[in-house]
């Protein structure tokens, strides 16, 4: 039987629920507000850095805080799901999320902002794992698989559209107020998903038990152990203590882990069912989220980074010429189901072949030469991406979720979301140390490849003297180039060289040569933070391998939930409820850029509990 199929005897199946797709749109409303912010904001760091007064450090919280609060709670919240109802933990989440926005739109301090982005943060840690488990428990295996597309669908069209509206929120100025837009537009979003969700949203539930606090601690622990260096490391120039952060998170990785064995020894409810990764398209589906991740996030940075900084093109520029990838991945998650259902797993080595392929075209194009790179050239090839991760992002979830009962769905979802989060971060650190060093590292070279130019436009206004005069006007250009990548604050001019040009032929000239050099140094670092992504997407080509030739072969009615209202879980009777990323700077130096989120989806249908996780591990051999 292949992965498609399905057995049908030996039982009835469950009645499938009527509202299940309208539910659908409700959660994915909530999906959209997390995206859109995740990436949005990145946009808007020059903005917010220019009108609160913010230095540079303080800003780069306004990311980070959300980063950290989102990453740390994914876990919990899906546990919390689990047990107190997904429905309620939905509302509760989405509430909080709304608002947080309008208490961001309103800050008028950095100090307010970076807080309200924190509690933001956490509320979308909350309510992403309910999304995926009320997919998980609305709808029959034989349609997850479309509403994976469809969250697939959203996830990439959200995260790549967000810069492209902030870009036109921030430029338009809607009554003067600046990069407030960016946060109020949350608002009546939130409202409307709201009240959708209290009219249309069944009780649904998972595992009972108690919350294992001490749990939580070890998990919240390791994320931030892992998560905030990596967001760090860059700005801070990897100093000792972000490795001795990360090197503590293993011991507090291994506490988790023995503790959660020693509860299930004796008979409690864990935060995470340990057994589940004894399923190999568990573990290697969430090690398939957490390489792809790595990869396509931090391209999207270095494009970012890129266009903005590197091109000097504004963000709703940038946003459209990265908008192919959105196109691309709406029409991949559209084709995702369908292939799906033909090709099993195979259809993730195609999107992902794509994506090789797609990033391929982008380095490809960045051996262009520097200075006559204009970014458009890259849009054909983000397509192509784009239609590969739209064939990745669902049949992924699809895959990772298939193995997983009812009970517990919302932790499961936690630890795909960790998965995908820390892979964002670890792909961003290392793209970023690629392109950042090579930034400092090809600058005088940079700069020697412009001089030739330069001095034949210096030679030509005849105000320079003698061409001894030109020379040394060149090689002191080249010499205040280089020291000043060097230096601390790539911003300002490095001591001993001029702030600024004159505002005469010979000041063109040098104002002409450094955007040159600059274009030529910024192609230089594209190509080297392409070839850590294109490294990271080949990784979830290869685990593809790994995967398990054959879905477990259960039907939907069986598994840890029911749907009479008597089982311990997984109740539908109404009877309880159930970068970043850095993104800050604005100069063509150091500004970071934007980020984006994650994009979901399933293999498609509800497995027995872990009973079992030995069952399906033996299905999987």
């Amino acid at each position: 039987m292949s992965w498609q199929e399905t057995a049908t005897a030996g039982g009835a199946q469950a009645e499938v629920d009527s509202t299940r797709w309208r539910q659908l749109a409700v959660v994915m409303a909530g999906a959209f507000l997390i995206l859109l912010d995740s990436t949005i904001v990145n946009v808007a760091v020059p903005s917010i850095q220019l009108d609160l007064h913010a230095a540079n450090s303080a800003v780069e919280w306004v990311v980070t805080g959300y980063a950290l609060a989102y990453g740390v709670l994914l876990i919990p919240g899906g546990r919390l799901g689990d047990r107190f109802g997904y429905k309620n933990l939905f509302v509760i989440s989405v509430v909080g999320f709304t608002v947080a926005s309008a208490l961001c739109g309103t800050a008028q301090s950095v100090g307010q902002l970076i807080a309200w982005q924190c509690v933001l943060g956490a509320m979308a840690g909350l309510m992403n794992p309910q999304i995926l488990a009320v997919i998980q428990t609305a709808f029959p295996w034989q349609e997850r698989g479309r509403a994976y597309a469809v969250y697939g669908a959203v996830s990439g069209f959200a995260t790549a559209v967000a810069p492209l509206l902030a870009g036109a929120l921030i430029q338009w100025n809607v009554g003067d107020l600046k990069w407030r837009p960016v946060f109020l537009i949350n608002v009546p979003i939130g409202i409307v998903t709201i009240a959708l969700a209290l009219k249309i949203m069944k009780a649904a539930k998972g595992r009972g038990g108690s919350l294992d606090p001490l749990g939580i601690v070890f998990v919240a622990g390791t994320v931030f152990l892992v998560g905030f260096p990596l967001i760090q490391g860059q700005s801070s120039n990897w100093p000792t203590w972000i490795f001795i952060m990360l090197a503590a998170a293993a011991p507090m990785l291994v506490l988790f882990v023995l503790w959660q064995a020693y509860r299930g020894r004796r008979g409690q409810e864990p935060l995470i069912n340990i057994k589940l990764f004894r399923n190999r398209a568990f573990s290697a589906g969430v090690g398939i989220g957490f390489t792809y991740f790595a990869g396509f996030i931090s391209l999207w940075f270095i494009m970012s980074v890129y266009l903005q900084n590197g091109l000097q093109r504004s963000a709703l520029t940038a946003g459209f010429i990265l908008l192919p990838f959105a196109i691309g991945t709406l029409i991949g998650s559209i084709f995702s189901d369908k292939l799906n259902a033909k090709m099993g797993r195979w259809v993730m080595a195609l999107g992902l072949g794509l994506v090789i392929v797609g990033l391929i075209g982008v380095l490809v194009t960045a051996y262009t030469p520097g200075s006559d790179m204009s970014g458009y050239e890259a849009m054909p090839w983000l397509f192509v991406a784009g239609i590969g991760s739209g064939l990745v992002i669902a049949p992924n979830v699809d895959v990772v979720m298939s193995g997983v009962g009812w009970a517990d769905a919302g932790s499961a979802a936690g630890v795909l979301n960790v998965a995908q989060r820390l892979g964002s971060a670890l792909g961003i650190a290392l793209a970023g140390v690629a392109f950042f060093g090579v930034l400092k590292g090809s600058a005088l070279d940079s700069a020697q490849e412009a001089a030739p130019r330069l001095r034949s436009e210096l030679t030509a206004t005849q105000m320079m003297g003698s061409s001894q005069d030109v020379d040394a006007g060149v090689q002191r250009f080249v010499t205040c180039y280089d020291k000043r990548a060097h230096s601390k604050d790539p911003s300002k001019p490095a001591p001993g060289c001029p702030n600024g040009a004159a505002p005469d032929a010979v000041g063109a000239a040098f104002t002409r040569a450094i955007d040159r050099t600059t274009r030529i140094d910024f192609t230089h670092a594209l190509r080297a933070g392409t070839g850590v992504s294109l490294g990271l997407v080949a990784v979830a080509f290869l685990l593809v391998f790994v995967l398990p030739g054959r879905r477990p072969e259960q039907e939907w009615g069986e598994g840890s939930g029911d749907w009479s209202g008597e089982g311990s879980s997984g109740d539908w009777s109404g009877e309880g409820s159930s970068g970043d990323w850095s993104g800050s700077g604005g100069d063509s130096w150091n500004g970071a850029a934007g980020t984006s989120e994650s994009g979901h989806g399933e293999w498609g249908h509800g497995s027995a509990e872990d009973a079992d996780a030995n069952k399906s591990d033996s299905a999987d051999q």
